[in-house]
């Protein structure tokens, strides 16, 4: 597939019902895609939601909406925040309880830290909570490795896909936000009909 390396941010739900989302997300007012692994509306399944205020790169409207989603639709949901392609930030919540936190590079968006902070979050033993299946022992090596030079990712797309690939989520999550999707920039495994578009015109 495509890699799409940009600022984006998305929030991945497990095991849900498209038509379930859909409704929630018009209710609330949404502005979103959300492309669904499967082709059965009623099936439960993973979505990926791709929401425009997402698209802020704002860490609280994410965590708050991943948040609220999984609370209502009472199903685990994974955040994600990729910054300029350097830093990583995903949430994890189940019904609407925080499990775990992530950030690969604390020293990007926080003065007072040292540039070389090393990550926090993703914690296996939390993790298990959600991902019993997943071989979760493979995160250590992909969520500490530094994001500063000479030890560093290529790009936190990167990361994310290798984050995605162990816990067996939507690999079109990787790299895309709505604004890419809107002006048609989408992974190369998917076409443009399969985002089903919330309060889009």
């Amino acid at each position: 597939m495509k890699i799409i390396t940009k600022n984006y941010a998305n929030i991945t739900l497990l095991k849900v019902e498209q038509k379930q989302v859909l409704k929630l997300l018009a209710d609330l007012g949404r502005h979103a895609y959300v492309v669904s692994d499967g082709t059965s509306e009623m099936m439960e399944r993973d979505a990926v939601i791709y929401d425009e205020e997402l698209d802020q790169l704002d860490a609280k409207v994410v965590s708050a909406l991943a948040q609220r989603l999984s609370k209502a639709l009472h199903c685990v949901a994974f955040a994600v925040i990729n910054y300029n392609d350097e830093t990583l930030l995903t949430w994890l919540y189940k019904a609407g309880e925080l499990i775990d936190a992530y950030n690969s590079q604390p020293g990007y968006l926080d003065p007072k830290l040292e540039e070389n902070t090393p990550p926090t979050g993703a914690n296996p033993e939390k993790m298990a909570k959600v991902f019993k299946d997943a071989p979760l022992q493979e995160m250590g090596p992909i969520t500490r490795r530094p994001s500063y030079p000479d030890e560093n990712y290529c790009t936190a797309t990167d990361r994310h896909a290798d984050i995605v690939s162990v816990l067996r989520l939507p690999r079109f999550a990787v790299g895309t936000g709505f604004y890419t999707v809107k002006i048609g920039d989408i992974p190369a495994d998917l076409v443009a009909g399969d985002f089903v578009p919330v309060n889009i015109k």
